[in-house]
């Protein structure tokens, strides 16, 4: 089984579109910022998915320690299940282009590692500078102005060439995949050698540092694809960057091997969310468990008409779900209706007539046609 690790702050909207995504067919592991106002653990409960965990526990701010300490939890958790196999890093501002099916067919036996990566020495000094100078505490977010200038006093104090044991640092952005045991290696190493989080504590971005310094230095060195397989736009467009995608990116990964685009954002985005659904993830078998149905509303909607040949047990099958009912729940409901009505004897047209009507009137009724 896979599992999924988003970190989030904003966007609800999207991030619910997102576990849903999922639809529960793989582990979901979410953590909230702290700080936010717009999303609460609560907001997600009436997903009712039992595959997903959700914790609140750090600020993490851009640039800031705690978003790399909300990432190795969310690691703790998903190690936890036994189940699980490999694992994909997200934002709340990301969204899947590709099926399930697809996941499990190419990620269940993959011992591949994807992410961006990097040696400094290859960047601009400012980057090498990350570490080499550093911040005098990763808790403060970069965008803070009274941060910035306590931070360039702090640098001109600041002169250390490694992070933890390793003289050799590696770079790249945070969101990745990876094979469970890798994650399991990492959480091992950082609890036997403390002092590389330590020396993290005191990097600028310290997450852009943390996967790749390990594993360039590992030997799973060789199990690393240079990709991070999610699509990115780095210029600055709709307002951020990187940009926030919209309809005129969807031509851009069409046909590509991205498992993720990023960033979207309710709004600017739905046109493009739209698009994926409807030609990217069509496929998907279990994509309809996007709409719920309330099971007293299935109940009343059926009383109201009349069906001559509904068997008595309906109601009872019915009565055996939750309070909300997913399409592919319904589509079992009506296999048991068809069990119980004796459909299979083929004893009359007249009855397969209006046990189709009455599943055609369900569908159109909450339109998930």
């Amino acid at each position: 089984m896979q599992a999924i690790l988003i970190s989030c702050y904003t966007d609800k909207t999207n991030l619910i579109k997102l576990i849903k995504s999922f639809n529960d067919e793989m582990n979901v592991y979410v953590h909230i910022d702290s700080t936010s106002k717009e999303i609460s653990e609560g907001d997600l409960d009436f997903l009712n998915f039992k595959n997903l965990s959700v914790i609140k526990r750090y600020n993490t701010a851009w640039g800031a320690y705690g978003h790399l300490l909300a990432i190795i939890d969310l690691m703790k958790l998903a190690i936890a299940n036994e189940k699980n196999n490999f694992i994909h890093i997200i934002s709340g501002q990301d969204y899947k282009i590709k099926t399930n099916h697809y996941f499990h067919r190419n990620f269940e036996n993959n011992d591949n590692i994807y992410f961006s990566v990097t040696h400094p020495k290859d960047l601009p000094k400012e980057f090498e500078e990350r570490y080499t100078k550093g911040m005098f505490s990763s808790y403060f977010s970069l965008k803070n102005e009274k941060a910035v200038k306590i931070n360039t006093l702090y640098q001109s104090l600041s002169n250390k060439g490694h992070i933890g044991e390793f003289e050799d640092v590696y770079k790249g952005v945070l969101w990745s995949s990876m094979p469970i045991k890798i994650c399991k290696y990492v959480l091992n190493y950082i609890e036997s050698n403390p002092q590389f989080l330590e020396d993290l504590k005191h990097c600028i971005i310290p997450e852009e540092f943390f996967f790749q310094t390990i594993i360039m230095n590992s030997k799973y060195k060789s199990n690393v694809i240079p990709t991070t397989l999610r699509y990115v736009d780095w210029t600055y467009r709709n307002g951020n960057r990187p940009a926030i995608l919209d309809e005129t990116d969807f031509i851009k990964f069409k046909g590509s091997n991205f498992l993720f685009v990023r960033k979207v954002e309710t709004g600017i985005s739905d046109e493009l969310i739209k698009l994926i659904d409807e030609n990217l993830l069509k496929e998907d078998k279990n994509l309809l468990k996007e709409e719920v149905i309330d099971k007293n509303d299935l109940i009343n909607t059926i009383r109201q008409k009349e069906f001559k040949y509904l068997p008595n047990s309906t109601y009872d099958i019915i009565g055996k779900y939750d309070d909300n009912i997913s399409c592919q729940e319904l589509f079992e409901i009506f296999d048991e209706i068809i069990e119980d009505s004796s459909l299979w004897l083929g004893d009359t047209t007249e009855k397969c007539e209006e046990m189709l009507s009455y599943f055609d009137y369900i569908l159109e009724k909450y339109e998930l046609y």
